[in-house]
């Protein structure tokens, strides 16, 4: 089975340990492979890899590649994905008990999705439950 047969194969399965290993392969090789990797698939990869931590429950794996689509840069592909990403660092900070960085990133996750039209009720629903957690 090729490497993406498989990849995608473990993504319907209850079982993900398999495709964390292969995020090991992915890290290797970015440096090579991502010149040739358009934006948006890059957001699609770095977002599906943070699900991945998220559901092994790996919060700081997690957060790494989060992190990589919130300092991603300017540009217009997927913002749902950016938007997506701003809520859920939120997760993250709380699973890591840093309450200082979830009160800063509530509040940043908040002005970034207004300044983007990207502050709808559900958005805005969340960020008021994770006040109330903080």
């Amino acid at each position: 089975m090729t490497r993406k047969r498989c990849s995608v194969y473990y993504l319907f399965i209850p079982r993900y340990e398999p495709v964390a290993d292969m995020v090991k392969y992915i890290h290797k090789h970015w440096a090579m492979y991502s010149p040739y990797i358009r934006t948006g698939r890059k957001l699609i990869i770095f977002y599906n890899i943070t699900i991945l931590f998220l559901l092994l429950e790996e919060w700081k794996k997690a957060l790494v590649w989060l992190e990589s689509i919130l300092h991603f840069g300017v540009t217009q592909k997927r913002k749902d994905i950016q938007g997506a990403a701003r809520i859920l660092q939120l997760i993250f900070f709380y699973e890591l008990e840093d309450w200082d960085s979830l009160e800063n990133r509530i509040n940043s996750g908040q002005r970034n999705l207004r300044r983007n039209d990207q502050l709808f009720l559900f958005e805005k629903t969340v960020l008021d439950f994770f006040r109330t957690l903080g």
